[in-house]
């Protein structure tokens, strides 16, 4: 089970200061897609590359933590509704085969199997977490700055 990491941006400050001018929803929408954008491209796409079988890649994304505030979202296992009650969604075979199960048993004893874990997944993300914090600090001053030029252009046009 992975670790879940907190982190501080240091000279963000400044930047926040410059975009005074948002509304605090404007700013919320800046940060999760910078958020979303930094995930994407340092954690979903290495990982999808890492798993042999195509059709299970979907099974892989970003999602919305659940129970927490309106940024917090995690990159790594998407597991989805089933479509159809035959098929597992990728999702779960992806969860099956990383953390694995126990040896499982009938009522009577039989055997039933165990399927053990193969941790591809985790050593990618925990390798990977410093890019998507210096990912995100470098996208949020390029779109801050995309924010402050479009806010002075509006402002100069009045």
């Amino acid at each position: 089970m992975m670790t879940k990491q907190e982190f501080t941006l240091d000279g963000i400050d400044e930047v926040i200061n410059a975009m005074d001018a948002l509304s605090p929803e404007q700013l919320l929408k800046v940060v999760i897609a910078i958020e979303r954008k930094a995930l994407n491209t340092t954690i979903v796409q290495p990982l999808r590359s890492a798993i042999p079988n195509v059709s299970l890649t979907s099974g892989i994304g970003i999602t919305k933590e659940k129970g927490s505030n309106r940024t917090a979202y995690r990159a790594g296992i998407k597991i989805s509704k089933r479509k159809d009650l035959n098929i597992l969604p990728e999702g779960v075979i992806l969860l099956l085969l990383e953390a694995g199960t126990e040896l499982r048993t009938t009522k009577k004893g039989a055997n039933r199997g165990q399927i053990n874990g193969r941790s591809i997944m985790a050593p990618i993300i925990e390798s990977n977490a410093e890019d998507v914090i210096t990912k995100f600090k470098e996208m949020f001053a390029e779109e801050a700055d995309k924010i402050i030029a479009r806010k002075l252009k509006r402002l100069n046009k009045q």
